[in-house]
Formats: structure tokens, sequence, C-alpha cells
């Protein structure tokens, strides 16, 4: 709950409006993806707030744009900007798409952009996202 209510997402009124015995909102993204016969073919998601939308955006451009596997969809290093402030994994090119900006970066997959969890029905993959200590089992009938 706590790092909840450091959400400006989650509270549009200002971090101080959330009211006692008040459900909090929850920015929770379940995506379902279904191919051209209608069929559901992938799912993915990951907790948090603010970002949700943001690192769920980037891994499936990676995905279904780039064509990339899933691993390396899950895996790429995802970027954010919140006012002046872009949050970025290295790995990225993006110093020439950035400019007046505040650049925090991190070396390593970083917490903050969530856990992209996700499975591929059509390549029966699943791939849990580091980011957030997770993994993966497809058990075989």
């Amino acid at each position: 709950m706590n790092n909840m209510l450091g959400e400006t997402a989650l509270l549009p009124n200002g971090i101080d409006s959330w009211l006692t015995n008040k459900r909090l909102s929850s920015m929770m993204c379940p995506v379902l993806v279904y191919d051209a016969n209608n069929e559901l073919s992938f799912l993915t998601g990951t907790g948090g707030a603010t970002r949700i939308p943001f690192s769920i955006g980037q891994m499936l451009y990676n995905k279904f744009k780039l064509e990339k596997t899933l691993t390396d969809s899950v895996e790429t290093p995802l970027m954010y900007k919140n006012g002046s402030v872009c949050y970025a994994e290295s790995g990225l090119n993006y110093k020439d798409k950035v400019t007046d900006m505040d650049i925090k970066t991190w070396e390593y997959p970083e917490l903050l952009f969530g856990g992209l969890h996700s499975i591929d029905l059509t390549e029966n993959k699943a791939k849990g996202d580091v980011r957030r200590e997770g993994s993966a089992i497809i058990k075989y009938k």
C-alpha cells in the first residue's frame, strides 16, 4: 500500500487525496491479444501504476511490430517519460530522441518498470520478467 500511495496516476487529485476507508484504484492491467481468427494468442500484464501502459506498450511493440521473440520482447530495456524526467534502462538508444530532460538510468532491469509476465499461446511459451523475479513453467498434458 505504501508503494501505491506514491503513484500520482492512482491519486489524480494529489498525493494526499486518498480518503480513509475508500478503496484505492489500481492500474493492474491484464492484456489479452487475439489473432485474426479471434483466437486468444497472447497474454501479458504487470503490477504497478503510472508506468504500466508505457511498459506494456513497449513490450507489445517489440513482440508484434518488431517481431522479437517472447524473451527478447520482455527483456528489452524500457523507458518512461514523466514531466521533465526520462527514466531508462541501459541499452536503449534514446539520447538523440530525448532532449531537455533529466535522465535517470539503470544499468540493469529495474523494478520501476513493473514485471511483464507473458504467455505466448501460439508458441506455447511463457516468460516471467526478472524485474519482479518472475518465472514461468509450461505444463504439458
